[in-house]
């Protein structure tokens, strides 16, 4: 698990990489929404079309210099 400022809001969200009960393996992003917890966007960022084979470790850095995190 990661944790990075996707949104750039200020509160720290979570990534994390693994494989389900089934064996799929799959990328999920939590968005930190402060006093409210945590709300999977997965879907929201297209997560939910990645397909990974066994999936390890999640990086993060700003691939593309635009100033926000990249996964």
């Amino acid at each position: 698990m990661r944790a990075l400022d996707y949104d750039n809001d200020g509160w720290m969200d979570l990534a994390a990489v693994g494989e389900t009960a089934d064996g799929r393996g799959e990328v999920r992003l939590f968005r930190n929404l402060g006093p409210d917890g945590f709300r999977d966007v997965s879907a929201e960022v297209g997560l939910d079309k990645i397909a990974l084979k066994d999936p390890r470790a999640i990086l993060t850095a700003d691939c593309d210099n635009d100033g926000a995190t990249d996964l």
